[in-house]
């Protein structure tokens, strides 16, 4: 008498960052081909489109293969992304609503549908986490997942008052905070140190906002300090990766560089 095959595994769940809140695991795995495609579907297709113009590239930067956007029907070897209101009705939890996701494998399509085009774009974000873990950088569990934030605000804040960071950083650090979900960056502009015996007026001091404005002239910090070019690239970038942008003026406590202004805001 033969023995019995042994039984395939069931996929466990995949290890992102954040973890998924739900994965009912299956057997087997999507191969990401030379003909897969992003096929964006439903009524907002135009919508998702442009919140996830990058994806292609970033897919490529990941696994090294290019995959096509089309408008056409999905076929075998697709990732299909759509929204669809009706999801919230499955899912109780009022973070789902806003930016929550259902992530499909089977042997056939990767699908991420969501109530709205964030969370599509942070249903991605699983996506490309499963293929750079993957050793081939090309498969993906067959399994499902729900998946939804637990808490509304997911922040960071970064002081450029006291130290300055470029513009490239600021940027790659926006990207950074949408890889792993979190949605609010707040960026502290201004602020001045204390070290040792120094008085407070001599202290170290920075804003780091450029103006054409003659009547703030000479404000910004000679060591560094962002012009509107550099702003508006934050705000797109921040747009682009699911991120609010929360600029912070700190004053009274924190306003050695107003005071230090040429035109002397305060006097």
């Amino acid at each position: 008498m033969s023995a019995s095959a042994d039984p395939v595994p069931v996929n466990g769940k995949p290890a992102v960052v954040p973890a998924l809140q739900k994965w009912q695991g299956r057997t087997g795995f999507f191969e990401l081909c030379r003909h897969s495609r992003i096929v964006f579907a439903g009524a907002q297709r135009d919508r998702l489109r442009d919140q996830l113009a990058t994806l292609p590239d970033e897919i490529e930067q990941v696994t090294g293969r290019k995959s096509a956007l089309s408008p056409r029907h999905p076929q075998s070897g697709d990732i299909v992304l759509s929204t669809d209101p009706t999801l919230p009705e499955a899912v109780d939890r009022a973070r789902f609503k806003e930016e929550g996701y259902t992530f499909t494998v089977t042997g056939e399509n990767v699908r991420i549908a969501a109530p709205t085009a964030k969370g599509v774009y942070y249903g991605t974000r699983t996506l490309l986490q499963i293929l750079l873990l993957d050793d081939g950088r090309d498969s993906v569990p067959v399994g499902t997942a729900v998946d939804w934030p637990n808490y509304k605000v997911r922040g960071f804040t970064l002081d450029v008052g006291r130290r300055f960071f470029t513009a490239d950083f600021i940027r790659d650090y926006i990207r950074l905070m949408g890889w792993f979900k979190l949605n609010e960056f707040q960026i502290h502009l201004n602020d001045n140190g204390f070290k040792g015996d120094r008085p407070w007026s001599e202290a170290q001091a920075g804003f780091r906002l450029k103006t054409d404005n003659p009547a703030l002239s000479g404000l910004a910090s000679k060591d560094g300090a962002y012009d509107r070019r550099d702003w508006d690239s934050f705000e797109g970038t921040a747009a682009a990766n699911g991120v609010t942008l929360v600029p912070e003026f700190d004053a009274p406590a924190h306003s050695l560089a107003f005071i230090r202004s040429p035109r002397r805001l305060f006097a």
